[in-house]
Parts: structure tokens; sequence; C-alpha cells
């Protein structure tokens, strides 16, 4: 493109800037539409963008294509929500930490295997293209017709159990804490009504004593 070298971290810059953006509308629609439309989502536009960057002729519509990638980046939130959504509690923790690690591990060999078919070919438009037939061609078929919509992982009666099951602890702990401060104040009362009953009877005694 004929640019500076110092203007090609804007590319990385802009993506950056765009994938925060991203957190904060894609994780709605998943709330909105579903955890795996919102992912499905994400792998269209990121397609659409490598191809945009593949065949970029200026380094201004470049950096639109990195804008436009960055804008469909925003799957970890959707992740984490989707791995909430299909595990309890208890076994949350451990999938969770394994989004941020995949991620990293993405940052690592992604430019790694792009920068060996770079210099392959002396042409950074391949691994580009490369990213999209591997995001469009594969990514996108599998996670249609392999990966579940966690909303259907759950049939109706399931739902209606873990609903009533929920509001049954609900109600307990609620109960609970409506009678705790009951049986406090009650044991308030009988210890000073014990304390009243002992006072009646030192007097009592020492009356008969003066007598």
């Amino acid at each position: 493109f004929h640019v500076d070298r110092g203007l090609v971290g804007l590319v990385f810059s802009v993506g950056s800037f765009a994938t925060l953006l991203s957190d904060l509308w894609l994780p709605r629609v998943s709330d909105s539409y579903g955890r795996k439309p919102a992912i499905v989502l994400s792998l269209i536009g990121s397609t659409i963008a490598y191809g945009f960057e593949a065949v970029a002729p200026t380094f201004g519509f470049l950096l639109f294509a990195a804008f436009v990638g960055g804008m469909f980046g925003g799957t970890p939130p959707v992740a984490v929500a989707y791995i909430s959504d299909i595990y309890p509690p208890r076994e949350r923790p451990q999938y969770i930490g394994l989004v941020p690690a995949i991620v990293s591990s993405c940052f690592v060999l992604g430019p790694t295997i792009g920068g060996f078919i770079s210099n392959a070919t002396n042409s950074f438009r391949v691994p580009i293209t490369v990213s999209a037939v591997v995001c469009g061609a594969l990514a996108l078929p599998l996670v249609v017709l392999f990966v579940p919509d966690p909303r259907h992982l759950v049939n109706d009666r399931e739902k209606e159990d873990l609903i009533e099951l929920s509001e049954k602890d609900e109600a307990i702990s609620n109960s609970q804490g409506e009678t705790s401060p009951a049986g406090s104040s009650a044991g308030k009362e009988a210890k000073q009504v014990d304390e009243s009953s002992s006072l009646i009877d030192g007097g009592d005694s020492g009356g008969r004593e003066d007598q």
C-alpha cells in the first residue's frame, strides 16, 4: 500500500477497539436471540471482514475491514454465557477458565501460522484468504450443524422442574430469614421474664428474712 511502516500498527489498534465495542452489543444479541445465533452471526461477520481484508485495494479500506472484523469479534462473553447455560454452577469455573486460554492460544498460533504462509507465498493476502476460508467454510458449518442451542438442551418438563425447585429454595430461604428474627426476639423475651422472676423471688426472700 506504500504507507509508512509505523502506520501498520493501526490495523491491530482499530481491530482491537472494534472488538471492545462488540463486547457491548454481541452479548445482548445472545441474550435476546440465543447464544448459537450470536456465534453464527459473529462467524458470518468475521468471514466477510476477512474477505474484505484479502481484497483491500487501499490501506484505508484495510482499516475499515479490520474494524468490521473487530465488531463481530466479541464472542468470549457469549462463550462464557453458553457455558453458564449448559453446566451446573460447580462445573462452570473449570470450563470458563478455558475461554481465555483458548483466546490466548489463538493469538499465539494465528500470527505464527500466518507468518509462515505469508513468507512462503510472499503475500499478506494469502493468509487472510486462508482465514476467511477456515472461518466461513469450516467453522461456520461446524457450528450450524453440530453445536446445540442451549435453549434446546433442556426440555419443557425439566424447565418446569428447575423453576419449581428454584421457587422452593427461595421460599425456604425467605422463611428462614423471617423466622430467625422472631426466634431471637422470643429468646430475649424469655430471658427478660426469667430475670424478672429472679428479682421477684429475691425480693420475697429478703422480705421473709426481715420478718
